[in-house]
């Protein structure tokens, strides 16, 4: 379960159904960032969730080995994503550092 605090201190049920959440991560317009690592849908992923609470596919990984695990944006608005992160040839890196666009690619 995700709670939304507001600015007073109240606390509201925000999100649940997710999955299992390694990292999060905000972007500048209030946009928030969570990686899921997939047991359920068995293919990891970076979900987007709206300020209206909204939420979307930002990125998928190829295979349920990536094991997205922490977020964080650079200056100009990529995000970049530390974990077990597969190459080209399907081999696994560990603390490897994935970039991808605002445009997810």
């Amino acid at each position: 379960m995700v709670y939304r605090v507001g600015s007073s201190g109240d606390k509201t049920n925000g999100l649940s159904g997710l999955g299992q959440i390694w990292g999060w991560a905000a972007a500048s317009d209030g946009t928030v960032f969570a990686a899921l690592m997939g047991p359920s849908s068995g293919v990891d992923r970076i979900m987007r969730i709206a300020t209206d609470g909204a939420v979307s596919t930002f990125y998928e990984f190829d295979e349920g080995r990536d094991n997205p695990e922490g977020l964080a944006f650079t200056a100009v608005g990529s995000l970049l994503v530390s974990g077990t992160i597969d190459d080209v040839d399907g081999n696994s890196t560990p603390n490897d550092l994935l970039s991808i666009s605002p445009a997810g690619v």
